[in-house]
């Protein structure tokens, strides 16, 4: 995947990467599967 690339993955998020709730670019996370990536809310 190149960057830029927008993909859909279906995952449990691991961690938060960004400290804050919302960002102009998304939510930095880090999914079950150890891939990271921005996310642009999340559900509870």
């Amino acid at each position: 995947m190149a960057n830029g690339d927008v993909v859909f993955l279906p995952s449990d998020v691991r961690d938060l990467l960004t400290n804050l709730a919302t960002h102009p670019h998304g939510i930095k996370v880090r999914l079950e599967s150890r891939l990271v990536g921005r996310v642009k809310r999340i559900h509870s």
